[in-house]
């Protein structure tokens, strides 16, 4: 059976940390979101990168975005959704900062 856009958010809020109006990821099950949300036809337009704060590991209030550790794709319009996804993966997989636990995406929420 085929998620719909809302049950795969659903889903994913359930195993993520909720920050605002960012849901925080493990940087694997980013991965999965992204690869199920571009099944669904959504464009994925970048990702922000988060730590916890000093030795406050392991506690969700204690989470600060990384500044320029995320990556945003730069035309979407000239790109395919899968081309824009997979810039996104590579980034996630070869260039998240080391410090980074964390992952929240952006793109295109249907109407």
């Amino acid at each position: 059976m085929n998620k719909t856009y809302q049950q795969l958010i659903q889903s994913y809020r359930e195993k993520g940390i909720k920050k605002g109006v960012e849901l925080l990821l493990l940087p694997e099950q980013a991965i999965m979101l992204i690869d199920e949300l571009v099944e669904v036809g959504i464009r994925i337009l970048g990702c922000d990168s988060w730590c916890y704060v000093d030795s406050y590991e392991n506690d969700p209030n204690r989470v600060l975005e990384i500044v320029g550790g995320g990556v945003l794709v730069e035309l979407p319009e000239d790109s395919s959704v899968i081309e824009d996804a997979n810039f996104v993966k590579e980034f996630i997989l070869e260039k998240l900062p080391e410090d980074a636990k964390f992952v929240s995406l952006i793109y295109d929420e249907p109407s």
